[in-house]
């Protein structure tokens, strides 16, 4: 029975997790806000790194970036982890027949010349397991690992994200 019940809250609190990234989704980009570092590796540039305040008793939060490849060779975002979380997967959510759904999708591509954008209501970073509640004005160490650029570890500012 105890089994049940934790697996309902999960649920409820990842039913709650996108139903707040669908609501700020409409909102003004908040990537562009505040003071996150830019930082460069091999041929990427990573900025606007950022993470939402996590909710009372929620064990789980989202982190949103944008990945720029100015090289001339595709590279591939491989995995994310984190001393914050006991585990980071990448998500992608969509709204099918009305009903938003948020999916993990695995490596993700960053096409040479491109940009990726990691935002709220599409492409994000599900952290799982957070290890304390995550408040507005704290950082949090996140480590992206690219198949060429390699291994680069970003400062993510966490934010209210309204």
């Amino acid at each position: 029975m105890v089994y049940l019940t934790r697996r309902w809250v999960s649920i409820l609190m990842l039913v709650g997790l996108a139903v707040s990234q669908l609501l700020t989704a409409k909102a003004a980009d908040p990537s562009s806000a505040g003071a996150a570092a830019t930082v460069v590796v091999g041929n990427l540039t990573i900025d606007g790194a950022w993470a939402r305040a996590s909710m009372a008793g929620m064990k789980m939060g989202a982190g949103y970036l944008t990945v720029t490849n100015g090289g001339a060779a595709d590279d591939e975002l491989l995995a994310v982890t984190s001393p914050a979380a006991d585990e980071v997967q990448i998500h992608r959510s969509q709204t099918q027949d009305g009903v938003m759904r948020m999916r993990e999708v695995g490596a993700t591509s960053v096409p040479a010349g491109q940009r990726i954008r990691f935002l709220p209501g599409g492409l994000h970073l599900m952290f799982m397991g957070l290890k304390a509640p995550w408040e507005v004005g704290q950082t949090v160490p996140v480590t992206l690992q690219f198949r060429e650029a390699g291994e680069v570890t970003v400062s993510f500012e966490v934010r209210s994200g309204r």
